[in-house]
């Protein structure tokens, strides 16, 4: 036997529960040290979306610029197959300004039919020479101030 030991029953007991609670708290302390040590992992993987991946919304309206394969500046509806990848959006607004200032509109879409093209080109040439000099714009906004019978 060994002399470290003490010889009597009782105190052998109790050094026995004492190395039980002693290796208990080592082996909590590994499992720790053992989390710790692993490469955090997400719990549950994420749900995919319940749609599919989501897609760039449609814009109505579409502007291509004059470029390489394309011989010259077009107003497109958004859906229109004819222009392309490189549809610029625009708003309504400016699609109508890029119409009346001469951008010519898709032969495929017709957007100017839909937009109810605000000039023809004989209103756009009476635009440029007219005497006060006005651009166009400011002539449209005195033009919707002032309807047709109303006192200027």
């Amino acid at each position: 036997m060994d002399d470290d030991l003490p010889p009597d029953l009782p105190r052998l007991r109790t050094l026995e529960k004492w190395a039980e609670l002693y290796l208990e708290r080592i082996r909590t302390r590994i499992a720790a040290v053992e989390q710790k040590a692993q490469p955090q992992r997400p719990t549950a993987e994420p749900a995919p979306p319940a749609a599919g991946p989501r897609r760039a919304r449609t814009p109505d309206w579409g502007l291509t610029e004059a470029g390489i394969g394309t011989p010259a500046t077009k107003i497109h509806r958004g859906d229109c197959w004819a222009s392309g990848r490189t549809l610029v959006p625009i708003s309504q607004e400016r699609a109508r300004a890029e119409l009346a200032s001469g951008t010519s509109a898709c032969e495929v879409c017709r957007p100017d039919t839909v937009l109810a093209r605000p000039l023809s080109r004989g209103l756009r040439r009476w635009a440029k020479g007219h005497p006060s000099g006005d651009d166009l714009d400011t002539l449209l906004s005195r033009m919707r101030r002032f309807p047709r019978g109303a006192a200027s």
